[in-house]
This record gives structure tokens, sequence and C-alpha cells, in this order.
């Protein structure tokens, strides 16, 4: 067969998506015109926000700029929940912005603003706002977390008694705002004592509801379980098969989970996330125990590979890193899995060669040897080479090791041979000699799922 070169089709033609006019039936549309953009305030894998003014007054501005049905679909859902909820801890939807290209949804404009309390920056969601309280050692701050733990309940409570569930709470998707007292320069003392800021949910993209009519919705179940961001979802989603998690019974429940993780984060705001250090500590002893299969016999470490499991809520990074292990050195045809397994070998670090390097320091008696006297150094210095290399062969010249390096040779051949013995598991050396070595790991990042719907 005749070789031929490769060739390049011109790309096809992406048809343009346009909402649909089922969808944007029943929504109030807002004229462009209208709309000024002032600034951009948060940005996302769908689009971004910006603050915005209509008619003199402030409000958000959540664009859309992902080009596809699914995600306009997705979008537009969120807008129609929002349009259909009215309740004091829900974000108010205003209205739909539309121009070609370019699609949006205008809602109420949320801010906790700290200049009344001398500083001169602005949180926008509880996130933020834990954030700010514990980098600047706010005082005075502590009575805040009954008054967003209350408000956050109230929005639930609502979304749940409308048969909506929200599937992704976290404290990015919580708005805050101390307004109420900010603009209208009411008495701040009393408010701040009272009502020190109102807490809304916003985000309702991921959310189920039976208003709603979907086709996955019609009756009430839903096949995706997996919405949201793992560190906040309860934990049977990822030991399911989720077969018998999709009744909207069910994912009130999972909402009830999250909840609970908003309140961890506002007892501890200096942690990233929920259980920040048992999931740091998981993905580090993974980690430890991945990069301690070459210490076992060539013929476990395929064996004990398969055996890892990954943490479940660990990043996708950490699979991408498992696969890529899989495919370029357990399956590698280059070298085989023998010649890289290091089991019963003794311990060489750059501290083998210090000795001859030491010694010929000795001689210059820690002095700079000038260019014509080392190189003769060198020569005498060579000639003992051969009669080095016999005395290795006949195991009479000892190697000069550090006590640190003799301690951990002596461990890990303790450790082989209770291996051989069998008197401890492969799991339990691996962790073991991740342990000895004490591997780095950085400090993984929590992802969010972006399947789509």
């Amino acid at each position: 067969m005749a070789f031929k070169l490769p060739k390049l089709l011109p790309p096809r033609k992406r048809t343009a998506v346009i909402f649909d006019k089922n969808l944007t039936d029943g929504l109030p549309l807002c004229r462009p015109s209208d709309v000024k953009r002032l600034k951009t305030i948060g940005r996302g894998s769908y689009g971004h926000i910006s603050l915005c003014q209509m008619q003199g007054k402030d409000y958000v501005l959540k664009e859309l700029i992902v080009d596809d049905a699914d995600s306009k679909k997705l979008f537009l859902k969120e807008a129609r929940v929002m349009n259909n909820l009215n309740h004091q801890n829900i974000v108010k939807f205003n209205s739909i912005y539309k121009e070609i290209g370019n699609h949006g949804i205008i809602m109420e404009y949320l801010a906790f603003n700290f200049e009344p309390f001398g500083q001169e920056f602005v949180a926008h969601s509880l996130r933020d706002l834990l954030k700010c309280i514990d980098n600047y050692d706010c005082e005075g701050f502590e009575h805040l977390h009954q008054f967003v733990a209350t408000d956050v309940c109230s929005g639930l409570s609502y979304l749940h008694d409308n048969n909506i569930v929200h599937r992704d709470l976290k404290p990015e998707n919580i708005l805050v705002s101390n307004q109420h007292y900010c603009k209208d320069n009411k008495d701040i003392s009393t408010l701040w004592l009272n009502k020190p800021v109102v807490a809304k949910l916003t985000d309702f993209g991921e959310s189920r509801a039976k208003l709603i009519q979907t086709a996955t919705l019609v009756h009430t179940r839903t096949n995706n379980v997996f919405r949201g961001t793992p560190v906040f979802m309860a934990p049977e989603i990822f030991f399911h098969d989720g077969t018998k998690l999709r009744d909207l019974q069910d994912l009130k429940q999972m909402d009830i989970w999250s909840y609970s993780m908003i309140l961890f984060t506002l007892l501890n705001p200096d942690l990233k996330y929920p259980y920040h250090f048992e999931y740091y500590k998981a993905v580090n002893v993974f980690i430890k125990k991945v990069l301690a299969l070459p210490y076992l016999p060539a013929g476990h470490i395929i064996p004990a590979y398969r055996q890892l499991t990954v943490p479940p809520t660990a990043s996708p990074l950490l699979h991408q890193l498992m696969a890529y292990i899989n495919r370029a050195w357990l399956q590698c045809s280059v070298w085989s899995v023998a010649q890289w397994s290091v089991y019963q070998l003794s311990i060489r670090t750059n501290n083998d060669v210090e000795g001859w390097h030491r010694r010929f320091n000795g001689k210059a008696n820690g002095k700079k040897l000038h260019f014509y006297k080392i190189v003769p150094a060198l020569i005498k210095e060579a000639k003992t080479v051969s009669r080095q290399v016999r005395l290795v062969d006949e195991q009479s010249l000892a190697r000069w090791q550090r006590t640190k390096y003799q301690r951990s040779q002596g461990r890990l051949s303790t450790l082989w041979e209770q291996l051989t013995a069998g008197t401890i598991t492969t799991s339990f050396f691996l962790r073991a000699v991740g342990h000895m070595y004490d591997i780095p790991v950085p400090d993984p990042e929590p992802e969010e799922d972006t399947d789509s719907d």
C-alpha cells in the first residue's frame, strides 16, 4: 500500500445556536441599550459576571460565553427557576439580557462593604467574607455566623418546600450583603447587633425542580447525581451507582449534607474547604504509595497498582497521573517493570562519591590546589581505580555512608523481609516506605464537577 501524507480537511462551519422562543416565554427581557456595564467582578467556565446599572440602580449581569445548545438551555433553566422564586434569602431575578452573540441574566447586586469598619474592600460571596475575616484577624465578627446560618437555612427550606433542590451549595454560591445599613445611613450600631449581614442563595444552574418540566424531571428523577462541588457533596454519591439516589427527596437530603458542610466552613474559616486536613492526608498517603511502587518485587508491582484506589474526591489530575503511570511505565514496551524495580537494591545517593571527594580534599589540606598540582594528583588517584574495583568485587572495601541512610537501608531491609515472610500486607509496605522517605506532595485543590446535564 502506497504511503500517503495526511490531509487536513477544512474546519466545519458551526451553526449558530439561538435561544428557543418557547424557553424565554414568560421571562421578562431587558433592552441591551438600558444596560451600562461598570466592571467585571467574577469569571468562570460558563462566562463572567459584571456589575452593571439600569435606570441608576446597580445589578449583576451574568453573561454566558459558551456557545452550545445544552449550555444555553441550562442557562435559561436557571433563569426560569429564579423567576419563579420569591424569598428574602434567594437572589432576585430581574430579566433576561439578549443581544446578538451575547446572552445573560440580570439579577440583584449584593455586596458586603468593609468601609464602615475602616477598610476599603468588598466581599460578594460568603467565601470572600470568610477569607477577609480570617486574613485581617477581624474582631467582633463572631456573631455573623449565626445570621448566615439562619439565612441559608431559611432559603434552603423555601426551596425544598417548593420541591426544588439546589445541588451545588457552597460558600461561593451564597451571596452576602450589608447594604441595608451602608447605603441608607441608618443606625449602624443597632443593625450591626441585630442583623449584621444578609445571606442569599444563588447559582441555580445545577438545580432540580418539579416546576420546570424537562425530560428528566417529568418523573422527578435524574440519572446524573454527580453534580456540584465534590468536597461539599454527600459521601453516598461517591460510593453508589446512582440508581437509588435519583429521587427528589434523596437530592433534598444531599442539600442538607451540603448545608452542614457550610456550617463546618463557618466554624473553620481558615480551612480552604471542609475536611481540608483529612482530604489532604488521604491524597498525600495515596501518592506516596504510588511513588513507593518501585520498591516492590517486579512481579508484585502491577497487581499492587491495580489495587490502589484513588480517593473519591481527588482532583481529575490524579486520575490522569495514574493513567500516565500505567501507560508510560507499566505497559511500556521500551523497558520492563523488572528494569526499574529497586527491590533488594542498596540505597545509592550522591553521598556514595563523597568518600572519594572528601579524601581528595584531605590531600589538599582543605586548600585550593593550583592547576599544575591538581593534575598530577588526579593522575596518581586514577592509578588506584583498578585496585579499588578489585577490592569492591571482593567485598573487602567498605562504602562510606551517612548514618541517616544506614538507618533507612536497615528499615527498608526489614520491610522487605517482612513482606517476603507475609507478616505485612503490600498496602502496609507501600505506606511505610512512603512515610519513611517522607516524599513531598503538594497541597491539592478540589475540583468542581463540570459534567453536562
